[in-house]
């Protein structure tokens, strides 16, 4: 699937589809929430360039590992769901600093230790 020419494009779902990889997505500089659940994608490399997007989900797919390095490159990530993968190593999660809400059940998780250093936000400090 290739997306090229929709530049102004802020929303977009792929959920259901029989497809692996997204292509042209790095043209989509506006897109804000971006949903793949249910279909075969097994890396999170689609959304490196998307500066703009916040909301991203990938429930269901084929993901092995949630690579912090692909986190660290979105200024702005706020929502995360990744259930029902099969992913194991969460490496540098910690990156998305901006992160708000992580959904990640029903995976193969066995070491949490990335977890532990997620930061909470100022706005959570000062309702606690």
């Amino acid at each position: 699937m290739n997306l090229d020419k929709l530049v102004k494009l802020r929303w977009d779902s792929f959920n259901d589809n029989d497809i692996a990889k997204v292509e042209g997505l790095d043209n989509c500089q506006h897109l804000e929430e971006l949903s793949l659940n249910d279909s075969f994608i097994s890396r999170l490399d689609c959304a490196a360039k998307l500066h703009q997007l916040s909301k991203f989900s990938v429930n269901g797919s084929k993901l092995s590992c949630l690579d912090g390095n692909i986190l660290d490159r979105l200024s702005n990530p706020h929502f995360l769901c990744v259930e029902n993968n099969c992913i194991g190593p969460l490496y540098r999660v910690q990156r998305a600093s901006s992160l708000f809400k992580l959904y990640i059940g029903n995976n193969i998780i066995t070491i949490t230790r990335d977890i532990y250093h997620l930061k909470m936000s100022r706005a959570s400090h000062s309702q606690a």
